[in-house]
């Protein structure tokens, strides 16, 4: 084996320089795996949600199932150490649930940069704030304009923004930022990963926010943590469906989960998230039921219906599906089927 003093001093200092490199990346990748907090909550939250007054928090180590799914439905390649241990905050105003807070730790040009972000109930992009950013560019003029660069759009609408391989920015966006064209980069990337692990990794707290929100607008009583439980439905249940009923209306009836509300005065109700794809288009769905069947509400991931299917989703609203020979559209058969679950996961 070739001894160091057998290199040339040159050669000597190639390698020592190239291994105090290695030594100073090791501890910033794994604060960027292990900090993905808020330093100062409150303050924090407060900029992104001006109006609340409070907030929950959970903490939650991404696992490798979360991890395989991420990278599977993400344009470009993340690194493993990227999905750590995370804490996501809901706003609150009121003990009502206004949103999301979840920071994400990224490595620019300038070391780790810590980016807070804020999303709907609907995990839309709401806003953005540095929590940590040594480059210049991290100034108000720039966190405005990324604001409403990524502002309003899901994790796919964003995807929208890079080139089909996501190593780029579109060649208009590419142009129009310039010297900055990496560092807007990575902040579409950042935003992206926000959404679809919030999506992906707490399922329970979205489901929790969303069925608050679909009570609020649908003039029925808050949905209380306490009263709000998981129910499992079984292959066997859905393979039950399917003899009674035939082909069902429901896309992936094995990814179909239901939360039991325990509402006080309005009674039972049901929370069901499905994955759905229908008329060339795709989301999951988070219906809101009474215990009649009569859809109280109901919201779409990652992006809200368009055109047609838009009609088909808001006709369901405020109707009772229990009979499938009362159904006209696939929409209206999908909440009897999605419904008919729910009971079946009494069960259970």
């Amino acid at each position: 084996m070739t001894g160091f003093s057998s290199f040339t001093s040159q050669q000597r200092g190639a390698i020592l320089l190239l291994a105090f490199g290695l030594w100073a990346l090791v501890p910033s990748l794994a604060e960027a795996r292990a900090f993905c907090s808020l330093r100062d909550p409150i303050s924090a939250i407060r900029q992104l949600f001006p109006s609340s007054n409070g907030f929950l928090s959970t903490v939650r180590v991404i696992n490798a199932e979360a991890r395989t799914k991420v990278a599977t439905m993400l344009p470009f390649t993340i690194h493993y150490n990227e999905l750590g241990k995370h804490t996501l905050y809901t706003a609150l105003d009121q003990k009502h649930p206004l949103g999301f807070v979840h920071v994400r730790s990224e490595m620019g040009s300038w070391g780790l940069m810590e980016v807070a972000w804020a999303l709907t109930p609907e995990l839309v992009i709401r806003d953005l704030s540095f929590q940590r950013c040594r480059s210049s560019v991290c100034n108000e003029p720039m966190r405005v304009e990324l604001s409403q660069l990524v502002g309003g759009k899901s994790w796919i609408q964003l995807a929208g923004l890079l080139e089909s391989d996501g190593a780029n920015l579109k060649q208009n966006l590419t142009e129009k930022y310039g010297a900055n064209a990496n560092f807007v980069l990575a902040i579409v990337k950042s935003a992206m990963k926000t959404a679809l692990v919030t999506e992906i990794s707490w399922p329970q707290e979205v489901a929790r926010v969303m069925a608050a929100n679909l009570s609020n607008a649908g003039g029925h009583a808050g949905v209380k943590g306490a009263e709000f439980r998981k129910h499992s439905v079984s292959s066997a249940a859905v393979a039950s469906l399917r003899e009674r009923n035939g082909e069902l209306a429901i896309s992936f009836p094995e990814l179909v989960e239901v939360f039991a509300l325990h509402r006080g005065a309005d009674g039972q109700g049901w929370l069901v998230t499905n994955p759905w794809r229908w008329n060339g288009q795709s989301g999951t769905g988070y219906w809101l039921f009474s215990s009649e069947g009569k859809v109280e509400g109901l919201r779409s991931l990652p992006v809200r219906p368009a055109g047609p299917t838009t009609a088909a989703f808001r006709s369901v609203v405020g109707q009772v599906f229990t009979h499938r020979a009362d159904c006209e559209t696939w929409v209206e058969l999908m909440a009897t089927d999605l419904f008919s679950l729910a009971l079946a996961s009494l069960e259970e």
